[in-house]
């Protein structure tokens, strides 16, 4: 998930929460019903694809470790007394096959390691029978088959785990792609109904929508809140505004240009940031004005 996608992700949820806290003013509209639930149903559809999409595969790789050295301890158990027995009756070919150590096992990639592995799990099944005095039961050789196909399954799982990902960050394109789609052409116009009917609703409803670009630090974004304030009210280049709690900032000279429409800052979303960056109450001053609630035209 990029920056924008986080971006876009907290403007669903705090559009969700908006529409949550007013579920009394729309819950008997039917289409606005609707599109809401879609968008819980989108939420939880686009948190699933984050989950997959932020697996660490170290762990994998780990475990595919611990996986291999219980297989190769295994495997050396079982060539060890088959080896022996091999010796006692003179079958060179089933020493040949026995000749195994841990070095020459890991020469091998993944996969011919755990096949080099099964062969010698096959020829010791093959005389399991005359292999109790050399303490190889059938339990050894059934714990060794375990150990192989739990590495197996070790040595496939990053690679699972990566594709995963992958379907994850193509499904989440379509999701985000989507649930804007949902919130622009019907949720938005759906909203118009409350403009004089609930004027609360339909304005925190609006502050909601609004996308604020939280990837940058806080004193970048305390500069563009400042400035589009400054634009929003016309103030004047060099006038500082002083926030109650005493803190004094400038604007740029000239103001610069205001951010995207979609990263516009309403009077809400400021007195809310403002807090957060510990301007405690962001009550301005001197022009008293407050700027337009869905940001300037």
């Amino acid at each position: 998930m990029d920056k924008r996608q986080e971006n876009q992700m907290t403007m669903f949820y705090a559009t969700q929460r908006t529409l949550t806290l007013n579920q009394s003013v729309w819950t008997a509209k039917p289409a606005v019903a609707a599109a809401a639930q879609e968008l819980d149903t989108n939420i939880v559809a686009v948190e699933g694809c984050i989950e997959r999409q932020v697996i660490d595969i170290r762990g994998f790789a780990r475990v595919k470790e611990e996986c291999e050295t219980e297989m190769l301890n295994q495997t050396i158990l079982v060539a060890g007394g088959v080896r022996a027995y091999a010796t006692v009756i003179g079958d060179s070919v089933l020493l040949g096959k026995m000749d195994v150590s841990r070095g020459s096992l890991l020469r091998h990639r993944d996969s011919v390691i755990a096949q080099h592995c099964q062969g010698i799990h096959t020829a010791a099944n093959e005389v399991v029978a005359n292999l109790a005095d050399y303490s190889i039961l059938p339990a050894t050789l059934t714990a060794l088959q375990t150990t192989i196909d739990k590495y197996v399954a070790a040595i496939v799982a990053p690679q699972n785990a990566i594709a995963l990902r992958k379907g994850a960050t193509a499904e989440l394109r379509t999701l985000m792609r989507d649930t804007n789609k949902l919130l622009t052409k019907r949720l938005d116009a759906l909203m118009e109904q409350f403009a004089f009917s609930n004027s609360e609703f339909y304005r925190d409803y609006q502050n909601a929508r609004i996308v604020i670009d939280l990837g940058t630090g806080s004193g970048t974004l305390h500069k563009r809140l400042c400035r589009w304030l400054h634009r929003a009210n016309r103030a004047a280049a060099n006038e500082p505004w002083t926030l109650v709690s005493g803190v004094r900032c400038f604007c740029p000279s000239p103001p610069a240009p205001l951010p995207r429409r979609g990263e516009q800052i309403s009077w809400t979303v400021w007195t809310e940031v403002a807090g957060s960056l510990g301007a405690g109450n962001s009550e301005l001053h001197p022009s008293g004005n407050r700027p337009p609630a869905a940001g300037p035209s």
